[in-house]
């Protein structure tokens, strides 16, 4: 079996669910699971741990058999997940004195206090009193925290998987294409290749403009 990029115990997330295996059954045996869930159960940013790891019995990729954060079990190819780098948020960390100068100075008595019980004056605190602090604000400063600490405030990636029709690539239903006009969804997730679940595609159907309409971007069809 090739070396899987991935050991036993390890924390994934599902990225993909292109190699999956919800009927596998003679895998599902040899890994040892019993609690297999449901196919439709399972979503693209369920999180879970590795539990074993074989090859498939017909091929050579390397199936992951996941043990997801609600206790279901499932059969997944490798390249449908990936790690998972979980912060333990009692850690301990250190921001710079001028930053935490900073968040005193615009302040409220209830922030002021709250920096003052969780924060060294050399800017030694925890992710938890971190993240706390940034709850405490609003508006500009409440970003400004997290554009300053990016580390402990990851930006959500796009992720158009919930828009999918289910098993498909497509957005609209048949019903909504043919009372919009087209022969098939006009717009479509892309569901391979770098941009996968992370951008969508126009169908070659129609010719498309982009129109600038004011401050707004306006994406127009129009038939050839």
């Amino acid at each position: 079996m090739e070396q899987s990029k991935f050991k036993f115990g390890d924390r994934v997330k599902v990225k993909s669910l292109g190699p999956f295996y919800p009927a596998y059954s003679d895998m599902a045996r040899i890994m040892g699971i019993t609690n297999w869930g449901k196919g439709s159960e399972l979503l693209c940013g369920d999180t879970g741990t590795v539990i074993n790891i074989q090859e498939h019995l017909t091929s050579q990729h390397v199936l992951i058999g996941i043990r997801t954060d609600d206790g279901k079990e499932y059969i997944i190819g490798e390249d449908g997940l990936e790690s998972v780098k979980e912060t333990k948020t009692s850690d301990v960390i250190q921001i710079s004195r001028k930053l935490v100068a900073e968040y005193y100075e615009i302040s409220n008595g209830e922030q002021r206090k709250y920096i003052n019980d969780n924060f060294k004056i050399d800017g030694t605190t925890t992710v938890d009193a971190l993240i706390g602090l940034e709850k405490l604000f609003h508006g500009k400063w409440k970003n400004i925290i997290r554009e300053n600490h990016p580390k402990y405030f990851p930006k959500p990636e796009f992720n158009f998987t919930d828009y999918r029709r289910e098993h498909t690539c497509v957005v609209f239903t048949d019903r909504q294409t043919e009372l919009l006009g087209f022969e098939m969804s006009p717009i479509q997730i892309r569901t391979h290749g770098e941009y996968q679940n992370k951008g969508f595609w126009l169908t070659n159907e129609v010719e498309w403009k982009l129109i600038k309409e004011g401050d707004t971007q306006v994406l127009v069809p129009i038939k050839k």
